[in-house]
């Protein structure tokens, strides 16, 4: 009987060492375009990162049209805001397309795929934070399966080896977590 409770906790703290120092296995993902797509999709969210990566991936020339998703937030439009923060970092050439009605990963997939028929998007550079790159992807390359889907994650100050520290990273993970485990269940 003691050995099969040692046994356990043994089993019971490698399946918590390992929760702790993998997660980023679950959350993160990436698959980096190889050529040029149709346009670089930016999702809302984040402190700004998103952004700056997709006005940089924008500047080596993966794509002529830009996309900034997301909705609104006291009155204002976050896609909106996006945008003008795009221009001050260089970003006027561009073709860019605003989606203001989203409040979800699965919301961005659903609401653009109109823009995506108008204007004839056959390849996408999904454009989010590191930690949610996993359900980006999958949501994406779930709903649009005739698309080429491809995503690549912005700096999201998140440190895997410690992230059970602090509040913040503790949320960020967490919350994400929780997401990925309700979308693999409801969603996909």
């Amino acid at each position: 009987m003691v050995r099969v409770f040692f046994s356990f906790i043994l089993i019971f703290s490698f399946c918590i060492y390992f929760f702790f120092h993998s997660i980023h296995l679950f959350l993160e993902y990436e698959r980096k375009p190889l050529s040029k797509v149709d346009a670089l999709v930016v999702l809302s969210g984040g402190t700004g990162s998103r952004v700056d990566l997709g006005v940089d991936m924008f500047k080596q020339g993966v794509s002529s049209t830009i996309i900034f998703t997301g909705n609104l937030f006291y009155l204002k439009s976050v896609p909106q805001l996006m945008r003008d923060y795009a221009e001050s970092r260089g970003l006027s050439s561009a073709r860019v397309i605003l989606e203001e009605n989203s409040y979800s990963t699965s919301d961005h997939a659903v609401n653009l795929k109109p823009i995506f028929e108008q204007n004839e998007i056959r390849s996408i550079c999904i454009v989010t934070s590191k930690f949610h790159t996993q359900r980006a992807y999958k949501v994406f390359s779930t709903y649009f399966s005739t698309l080429d889907v491809y995503v690549v994650g912005s700096e999201d100050g998140i440190d895997y080896s410690r992230w059970w520290k602090t509040p913040q990273m503790i949320e960020l993970v967490m919350f994400e977590f929780l997401k990925r485990v309700y979308y693999g269940v409801f969603v996909f």
